[in-house]
C-alpha cells in the first residue's frame, strides 16, 4: 500500500528520529534533508526506504555519529580526509562543500574521502554542487557485490558514479551504478513483488533472469555495458582508494557489514573561465539538439539525465510524496 507525505512531514520525522537517536541538530537537519530529497525525487531505494536500515548500523557500531571528518592531507588543489565511520550522508555532503570552497580559488578541486560509509543517494552531492553553480563528478567504493567481466563471483563494486553540472531550470545530473540496476532499486521491486523490466544478473545456478530475489541472493548482477561496466568499475576503484589511501572494494568485502569506504568529489568551478549565459547557451544546445530526435516508440520521449527526476520532484511537491505503507511505519516505529 502506498500513501502520500508532505515534504515537510518527512524531513521533519527523519530529523526528530536522527536527534533522539543522538545527533547534533545541525547534522540531523542535514541528513534528514538528504533522505528527504532523495525520496522527493523518487529515489526511495536510496531514501526512506534505506533510513531503518541506517538507523540500525548506528546500534551495531558501524556508524559513528559523533565522529567528523579530519583533515589527513592537502596539497593546494587535491584534500585528503577521514571519515572516521561517521555517517555516510554528512561525510559525504561535507566533502562536496570542502570541494566547492576548493573550486573557488583553484577553478578545479578534488576531495578524496576515507573510511567512510555508505552515502545513500550520491546523486544529492551532485545536486549540491549544481545548485550552487558547480560542475562536478564523484564517486563512491562499495563491497564486493558484481562479477568481474568472466566471473562468477561477486568481486567488484557497483561502484556509483555521480555527474552534475548547472541547468536551466534545473540542473544536469547523471547518477548511475555500474551494475544494470543497482541494490537499491532491485529492492525496491523486490518489495512491490514485481519483475526487472530486463534481466539485471544471475541466479546461483548462473541463470540469466529478471527475479530481483535471486540477484540479491547470489551478488551476480549485470555490469552496465558488459566488459565496459566492469572495467570502469575496477579504474573507479583503483582511483578512490589510491587518493584516499583508503580501503579497496576487496578489503571492504573483508568486514561482515560494509563500511570504510573510499570516495572522490571532484568539483569545477566554470564562471572561472566562461560565463553563464555561456555555459547554459551550451547546455540548452546540447540537450535541445538530443531531444529533437524521432523514437523508436510513438508514445515514449527522449529524455536527458534528470529530466523525469525534476518532473516527480514537482508532482510530489504538489501532490505528497509516494511512501510504501510498510516503509513509514518501521520509520515511525524507530525510538
Amino acid at each position: 500500500m502506498i500513501m502520500k507525505i508532505a515534504y515537510t512531514i518527512l524531513a521533519d520525522t527523519l530529523k526528530d528520529k536522527l536527534i533522539n537517536k543522538g545527533f547534533e541538530k545541525s547534522d540531523a537537519l542535514e541528513c534528514a534533508r538528504l533522505f528527504a530529497q532523495a525520496t522527493l525525487d523518487g529515489v526511495n531505494s536510496h531514501g526512506v526506504n534505506r533510513f531503518v536500515l541506517f538507523m540500525s548500523n548506528i546500534d551495531k557500531g558501524i556508524i559513528d555519529i559523533q565522529s567528523k571528518p579530519l583533515k589527513i592531507k592537502s596539497f593546494n588543489a587535491l584534500e585528503q580526509w577521514d571519515g572516521q565511520l561517521g555517517s555516510g550522508p554528512n561525510n559525504a555532503s561535507f566533502a562536496m562543500t570542502r570541494a566547492m570552497t576548493l573550486a573557488d580559488q583553484y577553478g578545479i578541486s578534488c576531495v578524496a574521502l576515507r573510511n567512510t560509509n555508505h552515502w545513500m543517494r550520491g546523486g544529492n552531492y551532485g545536486l549540491l554542487a549544481a545548485e550552487a553553480g558547480y560542475m562536478s563528478i564523484c564517486w563512491s567504493n562499495t563491497m564486493p557485490n558484481m562479477p568481474a567481466w568472466g566471473g562468477n563471483m561477486p568481486r567488484i563494486g557497483n561502484n556509483p558514479l555521480i555527474f552534475s553540472m548547472p541547468g536551466n531550470p534545473h540542473p544536469i545530473l547523471l547518477d548511475m551504478s555500474m551494475s544494470l540496476f543497482s541494490y537499491g532499486k532491485m529492492e525496491s521491486y523486490q518489495r512491490q513483488d514485481k519483475k526487472l523490466p530486463y534481466p539485471g544478473g544471475f541466479n546461483k545456478a548462473g541463470e540469466m533472469t529478471d527475479d530481483p530475489q535471486s540477484i540479491i541472493e547470489s551478488m551476480l548482477p549485470i555490469s552496465i555495458g558488459y566488459w565496459k561496466g566492469s572495467g570502469l568499475s575496477i579504474m573507479l576503484d583503483l582511483f578512490a582508494a589510491i587518493l584516499s589511501e583508503g580501503r579497496s572494494t576487496g578489503e571492504v568485502g573483508q568486514d561482515d557489514e560494509e563500511s570504510g569506504l573510499s570516495q572522490v568529489f571532484i568539483c569545477l568551478s566554470p564562471d572561472k573561465f566562461l560565463s553563464k549565459g555561456k555555459m547554459h547557451d551550451i547546455v540548452n544546445e546540447i540537450l535541445s539538439y538530443t531531444k529533437k530526435s524521432s523514437t523508436i516508440d510513438p508514445d515514449a520521449e527522449v529524455r536527458y539525465p534528470s529530466e523525469r527526476s525534476f518532473r516527480i520532484r514537482a508532482k510530489q511537491l504538489e501532490e505528497g510524496i509516494e511512501v510504501h505503507d510498510q516503509v513509514w511505519q518501521e520509520i515511525l516505529a524507530l525510538g
